[in-house]
């Protein structure tokens, strides 16, 4: 395309081996490769659900969490063993009702932490399931960016304020403006 992205299909036959693949790509001189696993399909036995008591955390707080899994006709996974990495590994079992809650610590640093949790039935089958929890100092997240790319002296600017919660849903805000120089300050109140 005129983005340099090409989208193709690569079917595979009826009969193949299994195991890793190399998928190579060419353009000119430049050559890029990866591998991918080529492996049977096999349908999940049940179902993990991995949630936490917020959708975002600052560094250092407590995580609160649960995790569910339940077989699909649907009955729940009772007492199956349970493991949820993160910021370090805490493990479990699972209740009668395949329920189990957990606490953690969130990372001192900001970013993105992954939670996945890891249950095993009676019979030894292991599901997954992953989560992103942001972590953040700050419960808003405030971006200022020039309509024309940059903020020109002595010229009226127009700017872009974009206000979200660290998960990126969108936080209504009141926005104040200073306006600063040697020779004035002024304050003004923006609503948005």
């Amino acid at each position: 395309s005129d983005f340099g992205i090409l989208a193709a299909d690569f079917r595979l036959a009826d009969e193949v081996i299994l195991g890793r693949w190399r998928i190579r790509s060419r353009v000119g001189a430049i050559e890029s490769e990866r591998t991918v696993e080529v492996s049977r399909y096999v349908l999940p036995k049940f179902s993990v659900s991995l949630k936490t008591d917020s959708d975002f955390y600052a560094p250092g707080d407590t995580i609160r969490g649960t995790v569910e899994a339940r077989y699909f006709f649907p009955q729940p996974v009772a007492d199956g063993q349970v493991e949820v990495v993160g910021n370090g590994r805490i493990a479990g079992k699972l209740d009668a009702n395949g329920r189990w809650t957990f606490e953690t610590r969130a990372p001192e640093h900001e970013g993105d932490l992954r939670l996945e949790a890891i249950v095993v039935d009676a019979t030894g089958h292991a599901e997954r399931k992953s989560i992103r929890v942001p972590v953040s100092r700050s419960p808003i997240v405030i971006e200022v960016v020039p309509v024309f790319g940059e903020v020109v002296r002595d010229l009226d600017n127009s700017l872009f304020v974009v206000t979200s919660y660290p998960d990126g849903r969108p936080a209504r805000c009141r926005i104040g403006a200073v306006e600063t120089d040697s020779a004035r300050s002024r304050e003004s109140d923006l609503a948005f």
